[in-house]
C-alpha cells in the first residue's frame, strides 16, 4: 500500500508540474472584435475588455486601441458565430490569440476560461475566484460541449453568476416547472385534477387526462412565460406508486403501475400549445414505458440512472445494458433524451465519497449513446466534503469527459488550498483510486461500513485528518475558511470510524470530536448531515448523552444462531450481540434490518431474569415494531410480548423484555420475532 501512495503521489505532482504556466511576457492587452461590422463581436471585446480591465491592478495594461510605446501587447480577437461547426475555438498566434464561440453562454465560460489563464501567467490580474481553467494557455483548441444541457443540482454550484463560469446551471433556475413541484404552482380547485383509484380520489397524485389540470396549467404557462419567450417545463407524476385508474386514463394507456401513456399524451398536448418552450417528462418510478410515436421536437425524457450503481465499469453489466435499452427506445420517437444521474451518498453528506472516476466513465457512456443532457443530483443546498473542488471537476466532465481527473483535482486543490494541496491530493486521489480499483458499489444510501469496504482505510483517514489540522493553523483568508468547513464535516467521519471498529469509546476524545462538531452552526449549510432526518444537532446531542457501547462483554456472544435467511447486504447475526447500540434516527448504525416473515435466533445458554432488546419504529423508512416476540423452548411458547406499534413518535427505540422465569436453564431456548410491516430493526439482545 505504501508503495502504491508513494507511486499515486510522485504521478500527481508531476502531472501537477506539467500544468504549471510559465509566466506572461506581455505588458499590455489589445481586446478588438474579429470583424469591424458585428455588434455581438464589438459587444463580446466590450465584455471582455472590461472584465480584464477590472481585475487588473494597472489600468493601463487592457487597450482599447495600439499604442505608440514600444512594448510587448498581446492582442485578442473575439467572435460570436451561430454558423460555427463546433462550440468554442481559441487559437494562438506569435502575436495574439482568437476566441470563438456559438453563442452566448459558450462565450462566457470561454472568456473566463482565458481570463483564468491570463490571471495564472500574469499576476496584475486577479483570478482568485475563479476555478482552474480546463483549457491549457498557448493550446489551439476547437470542440463542442459533450452534452448540451448540462446541471449540477451543489452548494457550490448555487451561485448564478457561478454558472457561465463552470459552464453548469441548476435546475432550481432553469426550470420555469420542475417535476415534482408541479403541485405547489397550481391550484386545483377541481378534484378531477386527481388520480382516481380504486379507493376513489387520490390528492396526492395527478389525473394527466384531466381537462381542468390542462386547461389550469396552460393558463399559468400563459400569463407567466407567454407564447414567444423560451422556457423549459419539466412535468412529470409525484414521487409515488399512484397511477390513475380513471376511464380516460385507462384508455391512454395507463396500467396499474405505469401511468406514462397518459403523462406522455399531456405533455405532448402541452409542448404542440407552446412551440417555443421546452417539455420533458421523466422515466422514473410510474412512467416505465417508453412512447409508441414520434414526439414534438420541442419535447424530451429525462431518464433516472438511480438503478445503475456508482460502481467502476458497471456501464458493462446487465444494469448498463438496461439503462441503454431505455435510451434506445426513447431514442426511437425522442430526439431530447436527459439523464438525471446521482453523485452523492444520502445518507452521509459529511464523509469523503471519491466518486469522480466512476462518474467519468458513465459520463463517456452517455455521451457514445447519444445523450442530450445531465443533471447531477447532489447534496443540494447542503455542505459535502470536497464539494468544491468535485463540482467544478464535474462542470468540467460534463463539457469533455476525456479529461485527466486527477491533474483537474491538483489543480484546484493548489489554487484554493495553496498551503494544504498536498495533503488534500495525495489523500483525495489515493481514495479516488482505490474505489476504482476495489470495484465495490458507492452506496446512494449507504454508512460507513459500506466507505470502510469500499475505500475508506481508517488508519489512512486519521493520519489525513491530523496532517491537515495541524497544517490548517498555518492558513488564513479563503484557504482557511475552507479548511474549517470541512474539518469540522470530517469530526463526523472520524466519530462515525471510531463507532464503527471500536469495542469501546474514549470519553474524552469523544467530548472532543462532539465539541468541533458543534462548530457547524458557524455554517449553516451545514445544518444537516444526510437527506433526510438528519439534523448535525439532533445527531450530537443523541450521541453525546446516549451510551453506544456496553461496558461489559455481551454473555451471549458467540451463543446464537439462526436459521432464518437474513436480508441481503444487511448485518451478520453476531451484531446483536457486540455490545454496539444502534442510533434511532440512523438505520445504519448497529441495527440489523429484517424484512422476512419471522426471525428465529436460537440461544444455546441463558442466565438471567429476563431478555432484552432493541427495537426501531420508522414508518418513512417502512421500519415498524414487529407484531409478537416469542420464547419457546422444545417448541412450545413459555413467554410472548406484544409490542405496541405506533406507541410513539418515529425514529425512537422501543426496549422489549420477555422474563425467563418459566425456562429451563439447561435447554438452549429460541426467540422468534414476527414483523407486522415491510421490515423490522434490532440491535443488540442482552440478558438482565
Amino acid at each position: 500500500m505504501k508503495v502504491f501512495l508513494l507511486f499515486t503521489f510522485l504521478f500527481l505532482f508531476s502531472a501537477c508540474d506539467a500544468f504549471h504556466p510559465k509566466p506572461q511576457s506581455t505588458d499590455y492587452y489589445l481586446v478588438v472584435p474579429l470583424r469591424n461590422d458585428s455588434k455581438s463581436d464589438a459587444k463580446w471585446a466590450g465584455y471582455l475588455r472590461k472584465h480584464l480591465d477590472n481585475r487588473s491592478a494597472f489600468s493601463e495594461s487592457v487597450l482599447t486601441k495600439p499604442n505608440d510605446k514600444q512594448k510587448q501587447i498581446m492582442s485578442i480577437s473575439v467572435m460570436q458565430n451561430t454558423a460555427m461547426l463546433t462550440d468554442y475555438a481559441i487559437s494562438y498566434t506569435s502575436h495574439g490569440v482568437c476566441l470563438k464561440a456559438k453563442d452566448e453562454n459558450k462565450m462566457l465560460w470561454l472568456i473566463y476560461q482565458f481570463i483564468s489563464m491570463i490571471g495564472d501567467r500574469d499576476k496584475r490580474f486577479d483570478v482568485t475566484d475563479l476555478p482552474s481553467p480546463m483549457l491549457a494557455y498557448g493550446k489551439n483548441e476547437a470542440a463542442n460541449f459533450a452534452f448540451n444541457y448540462r446541471s449540477i443540482y451543489s452548494l457550490y454550484n448555487k451561485n448564478p453568476e457561478m454558472f457561465p463560469i463552470l459552464g453548469a446551471s441548476h435546475v432550481d433556475y432553469d426550470w420555469a416547472i420542475w417535476g415534482h413541484n408541479l403541485g405547489k404552482i397550481l391550484a386545483h380547485k377541481s378534484d378531477d385534477s386527481y388520480a382516481r383509484t380504486a379507493t376513489g380520489r387520490d390528492k396526492k397524485q395527478f389525473c394527466f387526462s384531466s381537462f381542468e389540470l390542462y386547461n389550469e396549467l396552460v393558463e399559468y404557462i400563459s400569463n407567466n412565460y407567454g407564447d414567444e419567450k423560451s422556457a423549459r417545463f419539466c412535468i412529470m407524476p409525484n414521487d409515488n406508486d399512484v397511477v390513475c385508474q380513471c376511464p380516460r386514463c385507462k384508455k391512454a394507456g395507463n396500467t396499474l403501475h405505469d401511468a406514462a401513456p397518459s403523462v406522455i399524451a399531456f405533455v405532448e398536448r402541452l409542448a404542440h400549445r407552446f412551440p417555443n418552450h421546452t417539455f420533458v417528462t421523466s422515466h422514473y418510478l410510474t412512467m416505465s414505458s417508453a412512447p409508441a410515436h414520434r414526439l414534438p421536437k420541442n419535447m424530451g425524457v429525462i431518464v433516472s440512472a438511480m438503478d445503475l450503481p456508482l460502481q467502476a465499469n458497471v456501464v458493462n453489466s446487465v444494469k448498463g445494458q438496461r439503462l441503454l435499452h431505455t435510451i434506445k427506445e426513447w431514442r426511437k420517437y425522442c430526439s431530447r433524451i436527459y439523464i438525471w444521474d446521482y453523485n452523492r451518498n444520502y445518507d452521509d453528506y459529511l464523509s469523503p465519497f471519491p466518486c469522480l472516476l466512476i462518474l467519468q466513465q458513465r459520463l463517456q457512456f452517455y455521451k457514445q449513446n447519444g445523450v442530450s443532457g445531465v443533471v447531477f443530483n447532489d447534496s443540494g443546498d447542503n455542505f459535502s466534503s470536497f464539494d468544491d473542488m468535485q463540482t467544478a471537476v464535474i462542470s468540467q466532465l460534463l463539457i469533455n469527459p476525456s479529461i485527466d481527473v486527477q491533474t483537474a483535482c491538483c489543480r484546484f486543490f493548489k489554487k484554493f488550498y495553496p498551503k494544504t494541496s498536498n495533503i488534500l491530493i495525495q489523500y483525495y486521489n489515493a481514495i479516488e483510486n482505490r474505489a476504482f480499483a476495489v470495484g465495490k458499489p458507492l452506496e446512494f444510501y449507504g454508512g460507513i461500513g459500506d466507505a470502510v469496504e469500499g475505500y475508506l482505510d481508517v488508519q489512512e483517514f486519521n493520519t489525513f485528518f491530523c496532517n491537515l489540522e495541524k497544517a490548517s493553523k498555518e492558513t488564513n483568508g479563503d484557504e482557511r475558511t475552507r479548511l474549517n468547513k470541512l474539518l469540522t464535516a470530517l469530526n463526523y467521519t472520524r466519530f462515525e470510524l471510531m463507532r464503527f471498529v471500536g469495542k469501546s469509546v474514549n470519553n474524552e476524545m469523544l467530548s472532543q470530536i462532539m465539541h468541533n462538531l458543534s462548530g457547524h452552526k458557524a455554517f449553516p449549510e451545514m445544518n444537516n448531515y444526510r437527506e433526510a432526518n438528519g439534523t448535525l444537532d439532533d445527531y450530537i446531542n443523541f450521541v453525546s448523552n446516549h451510551k453506544l457501547f456496553i461496558c461489559s462483554p455481551n454473555p451471549l456472544a458467540n451463543k446464537i444462531s439462526s436459521a432464518s435467511r437474513l436480508d441481503e447486504g444487511q448485518l451478520p447475526l453476531s451484531a446483536l450481540t457486540d455490545g454496539k447500540l444502534g442510533i434511532p434516527f440512523d438505520y445504519h448504525t448497529h441495527w440489523l434490518i429484517f424484512s422476512g416473515d419471522s426471525l428465529q435466533i436460537n440461544v444455546s445458554c441463558v442466565q438471567g431474569r429476563e431478555l432484552q432488546m432493541n427495537f426501531m419504529e420508522a414508518s418513512p423508512w417502512h421500519i415498524f415494531l414487529p407484531k409478537s416476540v416469542k420464547l419457546c423452548q422444545e417448541g412450545k411458547v413459555i413467554s410472548e410480548v406484544m409490542p405496541i406499534d405506533g406507541a410513539a413518535d418515529d425514529f425512537t427505540r422501543h426496549t422489549i423484555s420477555i422474563p425467563l422465569k418459566k425456562v429451563d436453564r439447561k435447554i438452549p431456548v429460541n426467540l422468534i420475532i414476527i414483523k407486522s410491516g415491510h421490515s423490522f430493526a434490532i440491535d443488540e439482545i442482552m440478558v438482565k
